[in-house]
């Protein structure tokens, strides 16, 4: 086996073992995709507010909303995004 090889094994290996340890630790995983989620809606707000600075307000109602409606999936993680894009989308279109 290469060098290259056993790396791989070894990468492989710790990523299954933390992936295992999530499952075991719900509580740590639901706080990861809070994480996630959250980080994710402060680029948003970040962006979107630098494209249409006068609709802050409604931006960050429309992201909250769509976080909200995300929380009431079992994976907000994965339906936050597109939640949010429909809700900004009509938005920006106000603006424009």
């Amino acid at each position: 086996m290469n060098t290259h090889s056993l790396f791989y094994v070894v990468e492989v290996d710790d990523q299954s073992s933390s992936n295992a340890n999530l499952m075991k630790n719900p509580a740590n995983l639901r706080c990861q995709i809070g994480s996630a989620v959250a980080q994710l809606k402060e680029r948003l707000i970040s962006r979107y507010e630098r494209i249409a600075p006068e609709r802050s307000s409604s931006i960050r109602d429309a992201i909250a909303a769509a976080e909200s409606q995300a929380w009431a999936t079992p994976f907000p993680h994965l339906f936050f995004p597109d939640f949010a894009a429909l809700r900004l989308a009509a938005v920006v279109a106000d603006v424009r």
